[in-house]
């Protein structure tokens, strides 16, 4: 929360109000979790208004790969959905244009 806390306030000293916090990077669900929580609770302490988005189709964890519905049960994970206010998905060869409207 430190190292956000100190991005923040560079961003602030520029003169930006508001930012777009995607999760998606951390290969796991646990990880996803921390990072949605964290841009959360940075949000929650302002000035900047940090809005956290889901980017969770960008890579799917292992414990939903093997899943036929992996990446629907991913997205509709109550932990994950509870605190962000966005959701995003990368479009690649193994999500399609049809799947990704169905997880938006």
């Amino acid at each position: 929360m430190a190292h956000g806390r100190r991005w923040l306030d560079e961003m602030l000293g520029h003169g930006v109000t508001t930012i777009e916090a995607k999760s998606g990077y951390g290969l796991d669900l646990e990880t996803e979790i921390r990072l949605i929580e964290a841009a959360y609770q940075l949000g929650l302490e302002g000035p900047i208004e940090v809005v956290p988005t889901f980017l969770g189709a960008h890579a799917v964890p292992p414990e939903f790969r093997t899943r036929p519905d992996g990446t629907e049960a991913l997205f509709g994970t109550p932990a994950i959905l509870t605190h962000v206010k966005r959701t995003d998905v990368l479009l690649r060869h193994h999500i399609q244009y049809d799947e990704a409207q169905g997880l938006l």
